[in-house]
């Protein structure tokens, strides 16, 4: 559960430390002893009085399973199935010629997300290196000037590790499109990541796949048909919302859009919501989303009031560190006028600076310029493909202590009683 405390130590993250739908003390992050989070919404987590540890061998009346590793070769569409909750492995071999490499995975049935490492055989929530779960086709791309490629190998061969984790019990089409350095070279001038190669089809971006939309170009058997776009009853819903989950009292975030009638009112609600249910403010933004202390970029929009308020819309320019660290202000250019690529996207720039590795940051669906890392000064990945990073002009830090976001304006004064000029009757 996420109430009354939000975390990530989920049997997703940790499918190998015995959490799930209980309450036993566990251990997944290596701490010193067992704890858990509590009920207590004071306390966010303590640890627990467990019994000292035994020095006789252990009888466990269940052992995982190995795990299921399949390597595959570059350039090759393979079909494969995950069980809800559970982890497929891909080991993919790199040869030292190349240059770039783009993951698509393309899900059939139920959910399915992404995990990706060059330094661990088995990534899972709790180890990758860069994930992609966003509704529908995921696509990943990532090449040698990236320092995270080959583990920072600029020649030579090194393996790639993929997972693909089914949210649901889950098939899907997966391929790691190995593009050769003498191809850049030939396409010097050319905006690659649009050349046919990389794609199903000539006009057919792989994320348009199953979005609602018929695209001719994509309504072909090397396109999945456009997972089902321009079928004849297609309803404009897309291919992820299946219709056994409209109205079926699970809030969907597949479902959760206008063309999909927003879940048959599954997600009315959010957890922290009171009062009457507010009406929908945009396709993906589910309730529970609003006001998470996150911004997501699903909500980041005037309709959703910027996320109830987690998008920074509110705050000023105003920051203490001399670092910046603590900005949380709305610039979004760097120092030479180009724009910042938002810190939830991967692309231009791969990276690892995202909300959910660095929580306390000020990270999320926004581009506005921030310090995660402790930089001399706020910075942002750029929307320019030839230049990775760059710094930002924020201004000097405050002498004054900042308030952030500014304090609301009070309410008007409470008019006078009026002096009566008669007596009452």
């Amino acid at each position: 559960h996420q109430w009354p405390h939000t975390h990530v130590k989920t049997h997703t993250n940790f499918p190998d430390s015995g959490l799930g739908g209980h309450n036993h003390c566990r251990n997944p992050d290596q701490d010193m002893t067992p704890w858990c989070f509590t009920m207590d919404s004071e306390v966010r987590w303590d640890y627990c009085d467990v019994p000292p540890p035994s020095e006789a061998p252990c009888v466990h009346t269940f052992e995982a399973p190995p795990p299921n590793i399949t390597t595959i070769a570059l350039n090759q569409m393979v079909r494969g199935e995950a069980p809800e909750h559970v982890f497929r492995y891909y080991h993919v071999p790199m040869g030292e010629t190349v240059q770039s490499i783009k993951i698509v995975l393309v899900p059939h049935t139920g959910e399915s997300d992404l995990y990706v490492s060059f330094d661990n055989p088995l990534p899972t929530g709790a180890n990758y290196t860069f994930m992609q779960e966003k509704v529908g086709v995921d696509v990943f791309e990532i090449g040698r000037e990236n320092r995270f490629f080959c583990n920072g190998l600029s020649s030579g061969s090194c393996m790639l590790y993929l997972s693909v984790l089914g949210w649901e019990a889950s098939t899907f089409s997966l391929i790691v499109y190995g593009v050769e350095k003498s191809y850049f070279v030939e396409a010097e001038h050319a905006d690659v990541s649009q050349m046919p190669v990389l794609l199903c089809a000539a006009g057919c971006e792989w994320r348009s796949l199953g979005d609602g939309r018929c695209n001719p170009q994509c309504n072909r058997a090397d396109c999945f048909w456009d997972r089902g776009d321009c079928d004849a009853d297609a309803t404009g819903c897309s291919a992820d919302c299946r219709p056994e989950w409209l109205g079926d009292g699970y809030c969907d975030q597949a479902c959760y859009t206008a063309q999909c009638q927003w879940d048959r009112r599954d997600c009315r609600r959010g957890k922290r919501q009171t009062g009457p249910p507010k009406p929908p403010c945009a396709d993906y933004c589910m309730p529970d989303l609003l006001g998470d202390r996150e911004c997501n970029a699903e909500c980041n929009t005037e309709t959703c009031e910027y996320d109830a308020g987690d998008c920074f819309h509110e705050h000023d320019e105003c920051y203490e560190r001399a670092d910046g660290a603590d900005y949380r202000g709305r610039v979004s250019t760097t120092v030479s006028g180009l724009e910042c690529q938002a810190w939830s996207e991967q692309s231009p720039h791969a990276h690892v600076d995202t909300h959910e590795k660095s929580p306390r940051a000020g990270l999320g669906g926004h581009n506005y310029c921030r310090n995660p890392d402790g930089s001399p000064r706020p910075w942002c990945y750029t929307l320019d493909p030839n230049t990775r990073w760059e710094v930002c002009a924020v201004g000097p830090p405050s002498e004054m202590s900042c308030i952030s976001p500014p304090t609301p304006t009070p309410p008007p004064p409470t008019p006078p009683t009026p002096t009566p000029t008669a007596p009452p009757t």
